[in-house]
C-alpha cells in the first residue's frame, strides 16, 4: 500500500510540475496524509479522532456545498482558490453544524 501511495505522490508531483494540475494537486496534498494514516501505529488520539471525522463528514458533504455554492454564485467560480476555500470552509461549517443535530450525529 506504501509504495502504491509513494508512486501516486510520484505521478502526481510529475503532474503539478508539468502544469496539469487538474486533480493532481489534490493527490499531492492527500497522499502524504495517507501514507501517514497507513503507517500509523500508535494509539489512537482524541484530536486525530476528531480531525478524522471531520475529514470524513466534508468528504460526504461537499459535493452538495460545491453545487450550491456553484449555481448561487458563479462569479466565485472564476476564481479557483477562492471558489475551492470557500466549499472547503463551508462545507466544514455545514459538518460542525450537523454534528451537533443527534440524528445526523449517527452518520456524520
Amino acid at each position: 500500500m506504501s509504495a502504491i501511495l509513494l508512486t501516486t505522490m510520484a505521478v502526481a508531483g510529475v503532474g503539478v510540475a508539468f502544469g496539469f494540475v487538474d486533480g493532481a494537486l489534490q493527490t499531492l496534498v492527500a497522499a502524504p496524509f495517507c501514507l501517514i494514516a497507513i503507517l500509523w501505529r500508535g494509539r489512537i488520539r482524541p484530536g486525530l479522532a476528531w480531525a478524522g471525522d471531520l475529514a470524513f463528514g466534508i468528504y460526504l458533504i461537499h459535493p452538495a456545498v460545491f453545487l450550491l455554492l456553484w449555481k448561487l454564485t458563479p462569479a466565485l467560480g472564476t476564481v479557483p482558490c477562492g471558489f475551492g476555500l470557500a466549499a472547503f470552509a463551508a462545507s466544514a461549517a455545514v459538518v460542525a453544524g450537523l454534528r451537533l443535530w443527534p440524528p445526523a450525529r449517527r452518520v456524520l
